[in-house]
């Protein structure tokens, strides 16, 4: 084998926070027991969000603590500010992970915050996560590009960030591919220049993107990156980006690097049928929430 690839499984979180109707909790966990029976060593399992603002994310607490005191896979939670770690935090997180974003136009859409504020958040978030024992890591949305944007994101604005974090104390760092506008080159030349810029292992989150999401993939790996983040059945998508599609699929890209000789740990067979299963629960609860109550109109 060539080494080991780690696939970040995140469509319990990052795959049904767009879907209008609430999922049972019951469906929830019986999808990541599967992943974890599946051989994933990572889940994002929720998130600590307003129900508010997310609200299929009103039951992260019950999802934390039905998953206390396992130790065959690392689930881990997004805590968008510190109450949202605190709240983690006494449900039992081991893991928590901050998304920041490299564009100030999605920083505002999607956290209501400029950079600063965030990274400032961050930082907090940190210090509360370790004075706890529990390891948080990082993200930065829009690290290559973002269109709606019309100020860009450079370079040198991704490095900065990646300092800032990793100077925060935080123990990874994802470069995320939000809008799906990435190519190979942009990939590449942005791995090599953030690993260039900070000493913390490197992910990448891809988004669909005609298929060029596994070129994508494949640049990444071959600029050392051995951390990817996928999406059962290519769940998900960014709500405050209009037509965004799914995540890279993890049963593809768990394919492809098993034939090219890599190992993941993952069982290609028991994957599919969590695809099969996470496609289901989209189609049943991806309808307009008002078809819960449109028999009663």
């Amino acid at each position: 084998m060539k080494g080991h690839i780690q696939i970040t499984e995140v469509a319990p979180r990052d795959g049904f926070q767009i879907l209008p109707r609430r999922i049972p909790l019951a469906e929830k966990i019986t999808l990541i027991e599967k992943l974890i029976r599946a051989g994933c060593e990572e889940i994002e399992a929720a998130s600590f969000v307003s129900p508010k603002w997310v609200l299929q994310m009103a039951d992260s607490a019950e999802i934390c603590k039905a998953f206390a005191g396992r130790r065959e896979t690392e689930l881990t939670y997004l805590v968008p500010n510190l109450r949202g770690a605190q709240l983690a935090v006494e449900a039992g997180a081991r893991q928590l992970f901050v998304t920041t974003s490299a564009s100030d136009k999605h920083s505002r859409e999607n956290l209501n915050q400029t950079i600063e504020e965030v990274l400032a958040g961050a930082k907090e978030i940190a210090r509360l996560a370790y004075a706890h024992g529990v390891t948080c890591t990082a993200s930065i949305a829009a690290a290559f590009g973002y269109s709606p944007d019309p100020h860009g994101v450079s370079r040198e604005q991704v490095c900065s960030m990646a300092k800032t974090l990793a100077d925060a104390g935080f123990s990874a760092l994802t470069l995320c591919d939000t809008s799906g506008e990435a190519d190979p080159d942009g990939i590449a030349f942005l791995c090599d220049a953030t690993a260039c810029a900070v000493d913390l292992p490197l992910g990448v989150h891809l988004h669909q993107a005609g298929g060029i999401e596994y070129a994508n993939a494949l640049a990444a790996l071959q600029s050392g990156v051995r951390i990817f983040e996928a999406a059962v059945g290519g769940l998900g998508g960014c709500p405050y980006i209009k037509k965004a599609k799914g995540n890279i699929a993890t049963e593809t890209l768990a394919r492809m690097f098993h034939a090219m000789g890599y190992e993941t740990g993952i069982d290609l067979k028991k994957l599919e049928e969590c695809a099969a299963r996470a496609k289901a629960l989209q189609a049943a609860y991806g309808t307009p929430a008002c078809a819960d109550n449109c028999a009663a109109q």
